[in-house]
């Protein structure tokens, strides 16, 4: 039984992220139909942090070197007191957009006794989010907490608000006697067979191994060089319940998913209005988030996997075509090879070597970014006869130094699919608006165009 340990190797690169500032958050926001009581959301938190560690930890640091270990320096502990005042910060904000940077530059401040590796935002009495560190916590993770928050706060209890969540000392005699383990070394998800492990290495070391990576044709997109930035600027689409339907079943019958079509609907958008401005034409990148916990399907009477389980794998991908729906087929099968292979996950074992500062500061003044991300968190249900409901959900990242946009896609049974796109703040307000606008304009044509070839073939 031990109250500590050190990180896993992908706790530890987020922990630099984090400590140096280039990285900040993700966070999870859920609207409801109604006000949402102080005191009712101050025992519906303490009920979530009694059932769950994970909510109840901190990393801390125990050297005080100038240039730390990320990977020896720090260790992960309980942290001794969560007060309800501590955590939450109220909001007035009006507009989504910039309720969204707002969270995004939310700290999550690692070394604090009294603070978690989460915050909690509620905006005008019916809008909570919640912001994440992601040394933890990936975006599913995070939506089950929400899920059980969610069916907390529908659970009648005390109405009085409560100052104190949870004490180390009250909770020693419970679950809190041993740590909560890192979920890479839990799993072999992460561990690539030992001669991908030897070449990783000498590749790393040597680098008269690595040879010359062939340059796509035309060349990926870039536009201007890598700053040191957490900010980022964001657009909301969303799409009501039926039309979301209509997309997914879209999706299926042309044999592809909800997420490829997304995404390469923004690539359109991308060639269309951002491309113009730096070349004839390009090539894409993307890395598209895989949830690990797809090849551990849970069996009667367990428990669900809390902790950071998620990977990103890298596509390349060539201008799109004449051929729309080929471009969409072609993308979901590259998006299933990387997720079949599992390669994205088992390149993450270099965080067990790689110098994560270096790593970070060399990518400053380069053009290396990812035309997109793409993230599908999948769908919330309101509970069974939850007399709280959420009417909408969205999902917030930081475009940091990675990304030029992201597709962060959450839907709900309420209000359908709310699609976020964080984007580099560069990019100028009238060329995202005319992206938005064509983004919207062609999913009700894919949809239109769909239902009129129906109506075609039942007169026939």
């Amino acid at each position: 039984m031990t109250a500590f340990r050190k990180p896993g190797f992908n706790e530890a690169w987020f922990i630099a992220k984090s400590e140096e500032s280039f990285y900040s958050n993700f966070n999870i926001t859920v609207v409801f139909d109604q006000d949402v009581a102080l005191g009712e959301l101050s025992h519906a938190l303490k009920r979530c942090i009694d059932a769950n560690r994970w909510l109840t930890v901190n990393f801390f640091r125990e050297s005080q070197n100038k240039n730390p270990d990320y990977r020896n320096d720090y260790n992960l502990l309980y942290v001794t007191r969560i007060a309800f005042r501590t955590i939450l910060q109220l909001s007035s904000i009006q507009s989504d957009e910039e309720y969204l940077k707002f969270l995004n530059l939310t700290p999550i401040p690692m070394n604090r006794k009294d603070l978690p590796l989460w915050r909690v935002t509620l905006r005008n009495l019916n809008t909570l989010s919640v912001c994440f560190c992601h040394s933890i916590f990936d975006g599913t993770c995070g939506l089950q907490i929400i899920r059980d928050l969610v069916a907390e706060l529908n659970e009648n209890g005390p109405k009085e608000e409560i100052t104190e969540l949870f004490n180390l000392q009250l909770n020693q005699n419970k679950d809190w006697t041993e740590i909560v383990p890192a979920v890479e070394s839990s799993y072999d998800l992460y561990i690539p067979p030992l001669p991908q492990r030897l070449s990783m290495l000498l590749l790393h070391y040597i680098p008269f191994f690595r040879g010359k990576t062939p340059s796509p044709d035309p060349p990926l997109f870039t536009s201007f060089p890598v700053e040191k930035t957490l900010e980022s600027n964001y657009k909301i689409l969303r799409f009501d319940h039926e039309f979301t339907s209509q997309l997914v079943a879209f999706s299926r019958e042309n044999g592809f998913t909800l997420t490829s079509l997304i995404n390469v609907i923004g690539i359109r958008c991308i060639e269309k209005f951002i491309y113009p401005t730096y070349g004839p034409s390009f090539c894409s990148s993307h890395f598209l988030a895989v949830n690990g916990r797809r090849y551990y399907r849970l069996k009667p009477g367990e428990s669900y996997q809390y902790g950071m389980m998620v990977c990103g794998a890298p596509i390349i991908f060539h201008p799109l075509s004449d051929n729309f729906i080929n471009d969409c087929k072609e993308f979901h099968l590259l998006m299933q090879a990387e997720i079949v292979s599992r390669r994205g996950f088992k390149n993450y074992w270099a965080n067990t070597y790689i110098d994560f500062t270096y790593e970070q500061n060399k990518k400053i003044g380069t053009m290396d970014r990812y035309t997109t991300m793409v993230s599908n968190l999948g769908k919330f249900v309101n509970p069974v006869g939850a007399m709280t409901r959420v009417t909408d959900a969205y999902f917030g990242l930081t475009t940091a130094m990675g990304y030029h946009f992201i597709f962060n896609m959450l839907t709900t049974d309420e209000s359908g699919l709310t699609l976020v796109i964080p984007y580099n703040p560069k990019y100028l307000e009238s060329e995202m608006s005319k992206f938005l606008e064509e983004f919207e304009k062609f999913c009700l044509s894919l949809i239109t165009n769909e239902m009129q070839e129906t109506t075609e073939d039942m007169s026939m």
